[in-house]
C-alpha cells in the first residue's frame, strides 16, 4: 500500500486544497501518515508569504527526501508557482504550480499502482504531473482528514495590489465558484451532518458569481439550506456593508470575524496600499458589534513595515485593545521580491520589527484573555471536533474559543451540544485550549 505524507505551509486555503489532494490518494487506496514518518510519497504544499515560509519549504523537502531514499516528493503551491527552479531537488521531485495543483489528483491511481507493482516511482511523478485541465475549485467531499469542520473554497485570486503581497501575483485575478455550484456543495455537507461550513478564498470580499456579491451569496445560501450554519474565514474592514451587516445578524452565521487590518497607522495603511483608514476600522467594528452583540473579533497585522516609526506601532497596538481583538495574527513584515514594498525604506532593523510582532501578540492575548473572563458561566452551542485521551473531547464555539471537554466521549453521540463554559481546571492545557464546559443534556 502507497503511504501518503502531507505537509501544508502557509493559508487555510492551502489546507483546504491539500486536503481535497489527499482525499484522492485515500480513496485511490492510499495510507496517510505524519509527514515525520516513512513515506513513498511526500507531498508539500508551499507559500511564499514571507522569506522563513520558502526556507522553512526548502528545509522540509530536503529532511523528507532523506528520509526514505526511494521516496518521491511533489511540490506545490504558491512559492512553487513563483520560482519552481528554487524547488528542483532533482529527478525524485517534480515542481507543480500551485494554478495546477489540482492535476496532482490524477497521480493518485498512477502512483498506487506503481507501488503495488513496485515500479520506479519518480517515472510515475514526471509522467503523469500535469495531467488534465487545471480547476482552481477542484472539490472532493470531506473525509475529516485534517479538519472536522469542513472548509468550502468559494473564491481565488486577488485584485487588490497591497504593496506587501506576493499572493496576488501567484494567484492571479479574481475568480469565482459558481453561486449554484457553491450551495449544490453546501447541500451536500449539510446531508452529512455537517453542523458548520467555512467559506473561504484568498479574498472573499471580492467574490462575484452569476450577479451576486458575497453578502448576496451568502443571503442566497441560508434562504436555499435547512440547518447548517456559516462561518467566514476573513474579511477585509472597508468592505463591512449594510449589506454584509445584514446578513452578518442571521442566526446561523457564526459571531465571529476575522478582519485583514494589517495596522492602526495611516501612513502605513497609505504605504501599503490599504483602502482604509484607521477611524474607517474603528467604524466598521462599531457598526458589527451594533449588528451582532458579543461576537469574537479577529485581526491580521504587520510589524515592522518600512518606515513604520514607534508612533505608528503604538498605534496598531491601541488599536488591537481599543477593538478589542481577541484573535490577534501578526507577522513581522518580509520584503518580498516583485512587490512594491520590496524596495522601500527605510528598513525596520529584524530585531525591533520581531520584537513588535510579540508585542502585538502579547496584547491579542490578553484582550482573549479578558474575553474569556466575560464568557464564564454563559451557555454556549459547542461543535464537537475530535477524541482525546482518557475520553476527553474537544469543540470549538460559535464564537470561535477551543473548548476542552474531559470525560464525555462515552456519553454524547451528537455534533452539536450546549455547555456551560469554566476555566479550564489544568492550565498546561492553555496552549491548546481556552476553557472548559459542563455539557447540559439535551
Amino acid at each position: 500500500m502507497l503511504k501518503l505524507a502531507c505537509k501544508t505551509l502557509g493559508c487555510k486555503l492551502n489546507q483546504i486544497e491539500t486536503e481535497n489532494i489527499a482525499n484522492v490518494f485515500v480513496q485511490a487506496g492510499s495510507e496517510l501518515v505524519g509527514w515525520n514518518d516513512r513515506a513513498d510519497v511526500y507531498l508539500i504544499n508551499t507559500c511564499t508569504v514571507t522569506s522563513k515560509a520558502e526556507q522553512k519549504a526548502r528545509r522540509e523537502i530536503r529532511l523528507a527526501l532523506f528520509k526514505n531514499r526511494q521516496s518521491v516528493m511533489i511540490i506545490t503551491g504558491c512559492y512553487a508557482e513563483l520560482d519552481a527552479d528554487a524547488l528542483d531537488f532533482g529527478p525524485r521531485t517534480v515542481v507543480i504550480p500551485g494554478s495546477k495543483k489540482n492535476s496532482i489528483a490524477k497521480l493518485a491511481p498512477a502512483l498506487v499502482s506503481a507501488v503495488l507493482d513496485h515500479e520506479d516511482l519518480s517515472e510515475v511523478i514526471h509522467q503523469y504531473a500535469f495531467s488534465g485541465e487545471s480547476d482552481p475549485f477542484f472539490f472532493t467531499l470531506p473525509h475529516k482528514l485534517f479538519h472536522t469542520r469542513p472548509f468550502l473554497k468559494i473564491e481565488d485570486g486577488c485584485s487588490r495590489r497591497c504593496a506587501y503581497c506576493r499572493v496576488c501575483i501567484a494567484r492571479g485575478k479574481p475568480q469565482s465558484l459558481d453561486a449554484n455550484v457553491v450551495l449544490e456543495r453546501v447541500k451536500q455537507y449539510e446531508a452529512l451532518g455537517a453542523p458548520e461550513v467555512v467559506l473561504t478564498g484568498v479574498n472573499v470580499s471580492l467574490y462575484y458569481s452569476n450577479s451576486m456579491n458575497f453578502e448576496a451569496l451568502l443571503a442566497f445560501l441560508i434562504d436555499n439550506t435547512k440547518t447548517i450554519k456559516f462561518r467566514l474565514s476573513s474579511w477585509e474592514p472597508d468592505r463591512v456593508s449594510k449589506a454584509f451587516l445584514e446578513v452578518f445578524s442571521h442566526t446561523r452565521v457564526q459571531p465571529h470575524v476575522h478582519l485583514s487590518l494589517q495596522s492602526g497607522s495611516d501612513a502605513v495603511l497609505a504605504r501599503m496600499n490599504r483602502p482604509y483608514t484607521r477611524a474607517m476600522v474603528v467604524q466598521a467594528v462599531e457598526r458589527l458589534r451594533k449588528a451582532r452583540n458579543g461576537f469574537f473579533l479577529g485581526a491580521d497585522f504587520i510589524s515592522g513595515f518600512p518606515g513604520e516609526t514607534d508612533a505608528d506601532f503604538t498605534e496598531s497596538l491601541n488599536l488591537i485593545h481599543e477593538l478589542a481583538v481577541g484573535g490577534v495574527h501578526a507577522f513581522t513584515f518580509s520584503p518580498r521580491p516583485g512587490t512594491p514594498a520590496y524596495t522601500m525604506k527605510p528598513k525596520i532593523p529584524e530585531r525591533i520589527a520581531v520584537a513588535r510582532t510579540e508585542a502585538l501578540i502579547a496584547a491579542g492575548a490578553k484582550e482573549r484573555m479578558q474575553y474569556i473572563q466575560q464568557n464564564i458561566g454563559v451557555k454556549k452551542e459547542i461543535i464537537l471536533e475530535s477524541l482525546e485521551e482518557e475520553g476527553a473531547m474537544t469543540g470549538m464555539t460559535a464564537d470561535y474559543l477551543r473548548v476542552y471537554l474531559p470525560g464525555i466521549a462515552s456519553t454524547v453521540n451528537r455534533q452539536v451540544v450546549q455547555g456551560i463554559i469554566k476555566p479550564l481546571c489544568d492550565s498546561s492545557l492553555a496552549n491548546l485550549f481556552d476553557v472548559e464546559a459542563d455539557i447540559l443534556e439535551a
